[in-house]
């Protein structure tokens, strides 16, 4: 149920990947109808979940994020990057993202998140760690990576051993609201 934020999200990205592709894991909103009405977008159903102890429900994220990961190796990807509906990249890496990633010698590229409230201030704690910035994977070749297989917050072994572009704030970041 991402209807307040897919269409930022894709417009964030839409002018300068080759294609967006849409997990839906049971929206009852308008996310997946907002989407469609974008040529680049493609959706596709994932239906996998588990239950919390409170009964509300998730989408197993190991598994669903390998079902992406497939899907983009299957459609043809170069590179792959993941991002959530509710996080956009910020203007400069919205500019520069492609040239980013096709001049990348790296494996996986690798950014801060600002987590982001109000119009401008940002959780500089959640991002600025013992006095340097945290970043996070964001792309990677398609191939080099996949999920472990857990239900909540994905897991990446390996991750140490693959070459990385590191990206920092101010010039480069993800808006993270």
């Amino acid at each position: 149920d991402e209807e307040k934020n897919i269409r930022n999200a894709i417009e964030s990205y839409h002018d300068w990947v080759d294609r967006i592709l849409l997990a839906d894991g049971g929206s009852k909103d308008e996310t997946v109808k907002i989407a469609q009405e974008y040529p680049k977008v493609s959706v596709r159903n994932f239906t996998e979940k588990y239950y919390r102890e409170d009964g509300s429900w998730r989408n197993h994220e190991g598994r669903h994020l390998n079902f992406l990961f497939d899907w983009a190796a299957d459609a043809g990807a170069d590179w792959i990057i993941h991002d959530d509906c509710d996080s956009v990249p910020n203007n400069r890496l919205k500019r520069d993202g492609r040239t980013i990633i096709e001049n990348a010698a790296t494996e996986i590229i690798c950014i801060c998140r600002l987590y982001v409230y109000g119009k401008d201030q940002h959780f500089r704690e959640m991002a600025f760690i013992k006095n340097r910035w945290e970043t996070s994977l964001w792309a990677w070749r398609t191939g080099v990576i996949k999920a472990e297989d857990t239900q909540r917050h994905f897991t990446i072994n390996g991750m140490e051993r693959l070459s990385r572009l590191s990206l920092y704030p101010p010039q480069y970041c993800i808006r993270h609201h």
